[in-house]
């Protein structure tokens, strides 16, 4: 599962903007 914002998430490539 992915989170946006000011939520914690997890990418394959890593952390996302």
């Amino acid at each position: 599962m992915v989170f946006y914002g000011e939520i914690e998430y997890e990418e394959e490539e890593g952390s996302r903007d």
